[in-house]
């Protein structure tokens, strides 16, 4: 649960930014961030104009960036029609947040990186720390939270998670002959906790929606 002192701490942390308005559901907060970082000797000093809308309910809702002087062109891949902006997927996020990261960690963690990431792309084409897929991206960040070797395996074991309840006594879903618990219980017990299985469930079906769209395609190319 986010308070006005959450957002006070924010401010005096960041002190170009102040709050521009407040609902029974959320802050908005208005301002400048100066981006200052260098990786592989790539440098990015910038002022970006950005409103953030912080949800009082974090981390059930997630906050939502917007580039609000269209610093980020309209064509670029991570940059939604309303102007808000793709920092990551939603589980990632959510579970960072679980563990205990402050909105000022968030913003150097995902927004000062975003901004940086798409200055390198636009000036080299590629992304200094990666990309993940827009149809994808969550099955990627799962295979990389549970240690899976590719995406088959990391979606049939999303199959197997997401109706049943966490028992680390039972053997893992992932087939490797031990419990759950001396096996991904490490990562999956979490997710009960944190109450992030309707999340999963959510990806799941996106990404099954996905898988199918994609099969059907390719069934009809063969005809």
């Amino acid at each position: 649960m986010i308070v006005r002192a959450n957002i006070e701490n924010l401010i005096f942390n960041f002190s170009d930014f102040y709050i521009d308005g407040e609902t029974n559901e959320l802050f908005i907060i208005f301002g400048n961030l100066y981006v200052n970082k260098v990786f592989n000797d790539f440098p990015v000093n910038k002022i970006y104009n950005i409103s953030m809308h912080i949800p009082k309910n974090l981390p059930e809702q997630l906050p939502v960036v917007y580039d609000i002087c269209g610093q980020v062109s309209d064509t670029y891949s991570h940059k939604y029609k309303d102007h808000s902006l793709c920092l990551g997927t939603t589980m990632e996020i959510y579970i960072d947040f679980c563990n205990g990261m402050s909105l000022s960690q968030w913003i150097d963690r995902y927004i000062v990186s975003y901004f940086f990431s798409y200055e390198h792309y636009m000036r080299f084409g590629e992304y200094p720390f990666g990309e993940r897929d827009h149809c994808l991206g969550p099955l990627e960040f799962y295979r990389e939270y549970f240690c899976f070797a590719d995406l088959p395996n990391t979606f049939e074991f999303l199959r197997k998670i997401k109706d049943e309840p966490y028992r680390g006594h039972l053997p893992c879903p992932c087939n490797s002959g031990k419990i759950t618990r001396k096996c991904h219980g490490s990562k999956l017990l979490p997710l009960f906790q944190f109450n992030a299985m309707g999340q999963v469930c959510k990806d799941y079906d996106t990404i099954f929606r996905m898988v199918k769209k994609y099969d059907e395609q390719n069934n009809k190319r063969a005809k």
